[in-house]
C-alpha cells in the first residue's frame, strides 16, 4: 500500500507538472502569436478581396433586410 501511494503521488506530481508546462506554453503562444489587432487584420484582408461594387451590393442587401427599411420606403411614397 505504501508503494502504491508513493507511486500515485509521483504520478500525480508529474501530471501536475506536465499540465503546468502545457498551460504556460499555451499562454506564451497566445501572447506571442496573436496581437490585439488580430481580428481587425482579418477583417481588412477579407474586405480587400471584395470589389467596391460587391461591397455596395452587400450593404444594400443588408439594409433591405433590416426592419425599418420597408417602413421608410412606404412613408416616403
Amino acid at each position: 500500500m505504501q508503494k502504491n501511494a508513493a507511486w500515485r503521488e509521483a504520478a500525480r506530481s508529474s501530471n501536475l507538472k506536465r499540465a503546468r508546462l502545457t498551460d504556460e506554453k499555451e499562454e506564451e503562444e497566445d501572447m506571442k502569436d496573436k496581437a490585439p489587432s488580430f481580428i481587425r487584420s482579418q477583417l481588412n484582408s477579407a474586405a480587400s478581396d471584395l470589389t467596391v461594387e460587391q461591397r455596395l451590393q452587400s450593404n444594400k442587401k443588408s439594409l433591405q433586410r433590416s426592419h425599418g427599411f420597408m417602413e421608410k420606403k412606404f412613408t416616403s411614397k
